[in-house]
């Protein structure tokens, strides 16, 4: 047939749309229902739903002409989707209004996603039944094999390109054109725009496909989307914690489905008859299942490796630069994901058109493709249905993930014996099946990685807390000196003195600018830091809002900083995502506190948007106090810039304090023309070394500063259609220092007179810790004796200054290790003087401290 390659490239299309709509709409749900881990599963479920109920209404469709069908069908998911984009206010304010309810969330689910992917759903059987009465051969495996093909490369472009260069908006509308196209080219090829269609009964009864062939259908799509969301909460470790990371897995499960279904004629006349094909794939896929599990312990070697192979080639074509580098981490990750998720999704793509032509041999001639296809693809969604549901709240938080990857493993090998059992028992293939049993249960497969302070630089750390839980895998690490909460791989609690600065800072600073407070929000527990300096000021209860509410356990491992917050109950814990809790709070509050994760993030980007922004302003009582934790490390200048801008472009006033090496921003719903201390309460922040005038000391931008910085410096609005933090991985080197970066640009707008006018402190104390920051830029410069000569100065202005202290107590002693260490490259370099006159300032500061005249 001449139009066939045509078909087959707009079923490419049509799976890359189908895609593109998948990532669109899963974070449009993330921004009305929040991120929390059941929004999630239901959003999910109700998208497996409707494709269950496509394919099964797929059986009982006849139509004059299934390619005009189809198009109308392509045109129907574009436009419906696009509707939903511009109805997308009027949905999250319908939510908002009911209330944050799962019910709620589940039939605006059902309502809005049940149109578009029950279309996707039927598109499928149809055109596999096109092609086989226009070829007069069964083509499901190039018709499944191309489909999932595109809808790989749609998962992996939308989400790293189209949305990052193009916004949300942009790509819908990109793949609205898709469809169109879709149905205008079929429209073309059938020559028939008017077509008539019916439900009928269709002619193969769902009884007649077997027990076993539904068994095993059933197990696929269970054990495919079980290990979709275990891959997932595994490979984060290596991928990295973003919004793109959930595509990378998708789109290279896709790819394994696809390069399975187009290989799967090869594979069948290598072991020439379906049945053999069928427990070869099971029981193949039960073993990799296994070894997969010691590819991923391995997998901190495996990717250094995989990075020097490909950094070495892509950096000498393009040169040592970030698009080199973002270019070869990309594939480097993505390699990864093949070697473990990629390689078993391959099964999926073969067992489709392997039962499919099974089904077909032991059917009558008459049962057409459509009802076979469908009724194969139906069973399948149903099992990955049952899979999300089971690998979340069943299988990972009551067996870990170690005992999910033996159930899955041993389910794949079960399917193997249906079919032998189905189509008649080979002894030699059961005695294979049944040591490839017996193996998996042998073989050691404890996860180790995960238990890891930080595999790629090979430091283990001494593990305190570890639980593999519903919301996330928690752990505690000691290394050194210093204690670590992670999640999910991601450092969220250091106890370093600078994070404490932080944390202390965050908790104290709204309540020594306000009086009045008797409604106080915290989003994110944290290590409850934050929250016991919060509870210092008030005995009101305080609301704590964590999307991970496993930490709570881990509140014992940092008493020594939260004073055992854990045993007080002025406090009220609330399981959620703090922006679609606030969102849904029918009350307001005089301070809000917002100490979340990283900005690039999965979970937290959209808590540095404007519509965030505006609903905090909205929760927020007249005069009330909005603070917010905004790193300095891992963003460019352009990103934190933007962060900045968005905040002032709600509030119309942002300070910036830097504290440590973070900052914090507090805004006020109303005029702040002067930074007034209004409580005296400093004993808290007194345990760290910060008084009154310390603290004052801290503001390095006044709302007016700011105003100026983000006028001249470039930035953008920051929305939940359009991100540039989203993406800031994108922006950077991966090893570049960007808290230098971006201290250097707070520095540049800096004015102690300017902060003398809005503080009261004198300008010499501002100018005291600004030196303070600019010797910890000479220190990150490796110029450890200028980094000393201004901590001298800064402490001449301001003896109290506490920074500058912390500073000297880091830096001299690694100075003195060094000019003793490499004297001779000293002299030799800088000549025998200059290394005296180094010798006598290190001696003498010595002797300053041996009298405790410089009591650092």
């Amino acid at each position: 047939m001449k139009h066939r390659k045509i078909v087959l490239t707009l079923l490419f299309f049509s799976g890359f749309a189908s895609l593109v709509y998948q990532v669109l709409f899963t974070r449009l749900f993330n921004i009305v229902f929040g991120l929390f881990i059941h929004s999630t599963v239901m959003v999910v479920a109700t998208y497996m739903i409707g494709l269950s109920l496509g394919y099964f209404l797929s059986r009982n469709i006849k139509t004059s002409n299934n390619l005009s069908f189809y198009g109308y069908l392509e045109l129907i998911i574009g436009i419906y989707s696009v509707i939903v984009l511009a109805s997308f206010g009027i949905i999250d304010k319908l939510y908002t209004t009911i209330g944050n309810y799962l019910i709620v969330k589940f039939i605006l689910s059902m309502i809005i996603l049940l149109t578009p992917t029950t279309a996707m759903g039927i598109t499928i059987p149809i055109i596999v039944e096109y092609l086989r009465r226009t070829e007069n051969q069964e083509m499901i495996d190039k018709v499944y094999g191309i489909n999932s093909l595109g809808a790989s490369v749609g998962a992996i472009l939308s989400s790293v390109v189209f949305i990052n260069l193009l916004g949300l908006t942009l790509t819908f509308i990109l793949a609205l054109t898709i469809n169109i196209l879709i149905f205008l080219v079929s429209i073309i090829i059938s020559k028939e725009s008017k077509i008539k269609f019916q439900l009928t009964q269709s002619n193969l009864p769902i009884r007649n496909i077997g027990i076993g062939f539904s068994i095993i259908v059933l197990i696929f799509g269970f054990n495919g989307m079980a290990l979709e969301i275990l891959w997932y909460r595994l490979l984060v470790y290596f991928i990295s914690n973003n919004t793109f990371s959930f595509s990378i897995v998708i789109s290279v499960i896709i790819l394994g489905i696809s390069l399975g279904a187009l290989l799967y004629k090869p594979l069948l006349k290598l072991l020439k008859l379906d049945f053999y094909l069928i427990v070869f794939i099971s029981f193949f896929t039960g073993i990799y299942t296994i070894l997969s599990i010691h590819i991923l312990n391995n997998s901190y070697t495996l990717m250094g490796g995989i990075f020097n192979i490909f950094g070495n080639i892509i950096f000498g074509i393009l040169g040592d630069n970030k698009i080199s580098e973002t270019i070869t981490l990309f594939i480097t990750r993505y390699i990864l994901v093949i070697l473990t998720a990629g390689i078993i999704s391959i099964s999926s793509g073969v067992i489709i058109p392997s039962i499919f032509n099974t089904i077909r041999g032991f059917s009558n001639e008459n049962i057409d493709s459509q009802s076979i296809s469908g009724t194969i693809l139906a069973f399948n969604t149903i099992g990955s249905i049952l899979g999300i549901f089971t690998i979340t709240y069943l299988m990972i938080p009551l067996l870990g993930f170690s005992n999910s990857f033996i159930i899955i493993s041993l389910l794949y090998i079960f399917s193997g014996f249906v079919i032998m059992i189905s189509l008649g028992c080979n002894r030699i293939l059961g005695s294979i099946g049944f040591v490839i049993a017996l193996l998996v249960i042998l073989i050691p497969k404890e996860i180790t990685f995960t238990k890891y302070y930080n595999g790629f630089w090979n430091i283990k750390g001494e593990l305190k807390f570890y639980k593999e839980g519903l919301y996330g895998t928690v752990a505690v690490f000691d290394v050194k000196n210093t204690r670590y909460m992670k999640i999910n791989g991601i450092d969220e609690v250091p106890n370093d003195y600078n994070s404490i600065i932080a944390f202390k800072m965050l908790g104290n600073a709204p309540f020594i600018l306000k009086t009045n407070y008797s409604k106080v929000m915290l989003n994110a527990l944290g290590g409850g830091i934050t929250l016991s300096s919060v509870l210092n000021h008030t005995k009101h209860k305080t609301v704590v809002v964590d999307i991970c509410p496993d930490v709570i356990d881990t509140l014992k491992f940092f008493s020594n900083y939260n004073s055992n917050v854990f045993t007080k109950t002025n406090w009220i814990f609330i399981e959620d995502d703090g922006r679609n809790f606030l969102k849904s709070y029918k009350g307001k509050f005089d301070i809000i506190i917002a100490d979340a994760t990283h900005p690039a993030s999965s979970e937290s980007w959209m808590l540095f948007s404007k519509e965030f922004y505006k609903t905090v302003y909205e929760k927020l009582e007249n005069d009330g106090i909005f603070a917010q934790w905004i790193p300095l490390h891992n963003l460019e200048i352009y990103d934190y810039v933007s962060i900045i801008k968005t905040l002032d472009y709600v509030f119309s006033n942002v300070t910036i304090l830097i504290t440590g090496i973070y900052t914090l921003a507090i805004s006020k719903k109303g005029n702040i023309d002067r930074f007034e201390i209004i409580s005296k309460e400093f004993s808290d922040l007194e345990s760290i070394g910060i008084n009154e005038e310390n603290f004052k000391s801290l503001v390095f931008l006044s709302p007016e500063l700011s105003k100026i910085l983000i006028n001249k410096e470039k930035g953008e609005i920051l929305s939940d259609l359009r991100s540039s933090v989203e993406f800031a991985e994108f922006h950077r080197r991966v090893a570049e220092n960007t808290t230098y970066k971006n201290i250097k640009l707070i520095l540049k707008y800096s004015t102690p007179i300017e902060l003398s006018k809005f503080t009261g402190l004198s300008p010499t104390k501002h100018y005291s810790m600004i030196l303070s920051k600019t010797a910890l830029i000479e220190y990150w410069e490796n110029h450890h004796y200028n980094a000393l000569k201004i901590l001298d100065k800064s402490l001449e202005l301001n003896p109290k200054n506490f920074y500058s202290k912390f500073l000297f107590s880091q830096i001299f002693p690694e100075f003195i290790n060094l000019l003793y260490k490499y004297q001779d490259n000293i002299k030799s370099e800088y000549g025998t003087k200059t290394y005296q006159e180094l010798l006598d300032y290190a001696q003498k500061k010595l002797k300053e401290i041996e009298t405790k005249e410089f009591s650092h």
